[in-house]
């Protein structure tokens, strides 16, 4: 008896089960899933004995899996070197031949349920190169290198082969924006998988480690450091200081003082007293190229002045000190005390320009100072050394000696008067 569509049998008699009434495919995560459906005549279930599933994939090739009878889907893992159209073949295998393929076509995008071939793109950038680094996620028996682009100049590199995860390109423009694009290929230079891109700029070679400092209520000083670059040294530094009267977008108008200088540090003078200042460096090569950097600073407050301190009491001491403007919220005074042959230093605050030091024990000199903290900035503080006595303390001695010296007098003027042989009235006339 023959059944079905016999297409391979080598006997003169041909048997072989009949075709798949269906097939159809599932891409479940990165699995393609076959599903067949068999027929219900019993001549083909007592001629079927096993199934075979053919797959063949759009870029890397055919696959083929074999199950028994009675199973009806079989699962092909995917990987990124699977993306594209593909085709599916299942055939029915018993007796001494084969039935007719049944076939079914797939498409299988990318997803984020699929392992990338290619992941973390990293980008390293100088003024002159860039590196590019990335990892092998996954790998397939079709991977053979990978190809590297640089856009927008459209070099390209290639890699010795999939181990091979990094390449560098050289002879860039410094401050540039560039792409770099890493793609999978087999050994025909076929693209197997989903490109990855990422983007960086290579680095402006203006000076580094720009830091801008107050010195006081009038001078600013500024300092940097060279760029790492591998650049001929600037021709000079221009350091440009502008007022911010007005800050928009970081972009400062006000009064501006330019200077230049070959060093890597200026200090600017003729400031006012707390006032916002935007700090440029501008690198300037022999090639009419410049590369800037930028700070922002405020001048110091003007200190307290006039600073006074004296004894109430034998304990207590009253500080007091003038400033310009009365203060607002978030600024206060701060005053701090140390007595002679002591390191301990005391310290508060105060709104007011006033401030009394209760249980003071000292004989000696006093160190006081006072400075002014408006927001977060403090101006340099204003100092003096006081010799503080209290009066009330001394008055038996001076008492002893406003009576004991003309007492004194008197007994030399009898001496001398013995002495001599002088008449009283001649030492101290009207006696």
């Amino acid at each position: 008896m023959v059944n079905g569509n016999n297409v391979n049998s080598t006997s003169n008699v041909m048997t072989a089960p009949a075709s798949k009434v269906t097939v159809a495919t599932k891409i479940i995560d990165n699995y393609l899933v076959v599903l067949w459906k068999e027929t219900s005549e019993t001549s083909h279930t007592k001629c079927h004995n096993s199934t075979e599933v053919e797959v063949t994939f759009a870029r890397t090739g055919t696959v083929t899996q074999i199950k028994g009878s009675q199973v009806d889907r079989v699962l092909f893992p995917m990987s990124q070197c699977d993306l594209g159209d593909g085709e599916v073949r299942v055939m029915s295998l018993g007796g001494n031949g084969s039935s007719e393929p049944r076939k079914a076509n797939f498409t299988f995008e990318d997803s984020a349920l699929v392992t990338p071939i290619v992941g973390s793109l990293e980008l390293n950038a100088t003024c002159d190169t860039i590196e590019a680094t990335w990892e092998l996620i996954d790998w397939c028996p079709y991977l053979a290198w990978f190809r590297v682009t640089l856009e927008p100049l459209g070099m390209v590199q290639t890699t010795l082969d999939f181990n091979d995860t990094s390449t560098v390109f050289e002879g860039l423009d410094a401050g540039t924006n560039y792409k770099v694009c890493v793609q999978p290929v087999d050994s025909n230079s076929v693209e197997l998988a989903l490109i990855i891109c990422s983007t960086t700029n290579t680095i402006i070679p203006a000076v580094e480690d720009i830091l801008a400092e107050a010195v006081n209520h009038t001078a600013i000083q500024i300092s940097w450091s060279p760029s790492e670059c591998n650049m001929s040294e600037p021709l000079r530094y221009e350091i440009e200081v502008v007022t911010c009267n007005n800050l928009t977008n970081e972009t400062c108008t006000g009064k501006t003082f330019v200077e230049s200088t070959t060093e890597l540090n200026y200090t600017q003078t003729g400031l006012e007293p707390y006032t916002l200042y935007h700090v440029s460096v501008i690198a300037i090569y022999s090639s009419d190229s410049s590369y800037q950097a930028d700070d922002f600073v405020i001048t110091l407050p003007t200190a307290p002045y006039d600073l006074q301190a004296f004894l109430q009491d034998s304990s207590t001491i009253y500080v007091s000190w003038d400033y310009l403007d009365d203060l607002t919220e978030n600024q206060t005074y701060d005053i701090s005390w140390k007595l002679e042959d002591s390191d301990v230093i005391y310290s508060d605050s105060t709104t007011l320009k006033e401030y009394v030091i209760k249980g003071y024990n000292g004989t000696g000199t006093t160190l006081l100072c006072v400075s002014v903290t408006l927001d977060v900035t403090t101006s340099l503080p204003e100092c003096n050394e006081f010799q503080l006595y209290y009066l009330e303390d001394d008055f038996g001695l001076i008492l002893g000696l406003m009576l004991g010296i003309p007492l004194i007098i008197f007994a030399i003027g009898l001496v001398l008067a013995r002495v001599f042989k002088v008449q009283l009235v001649d030492v101290f006339p009207g006696v």
